[in-house]
């Protein structure tokens, strides 16, 4: 993942893994959510964006 300022050195599907979670947990529990995008300072700018559409997607996929 290459994250500049990241400590936790997760794996892009350790994110996307994340994300499922804590999405599927708020729809499960009836809590509203909103998405805020910020970090993910990758070197490579598209992966930044990347990461970021996934987090969208799987909260489209499980809402």
């Amino acid at each position: 993942m290459d994250d500049r300022f990241g400590q936790m050195a997760l794996s892009t599907e350790d994110v996307l893994e994340r994300d499922r979670f804590t999405i599927g947990l708020m729809h499960r529990e009836q809590i509203p959510l909103a998405i805020v995008l910020g970090g993910g300072y990758n070197k490579v700018p598209e992966m930044t964006v990347a990461l970021h559409l996934a987090t969208v997607k799987t909260a489209m996929e499980i809402y």
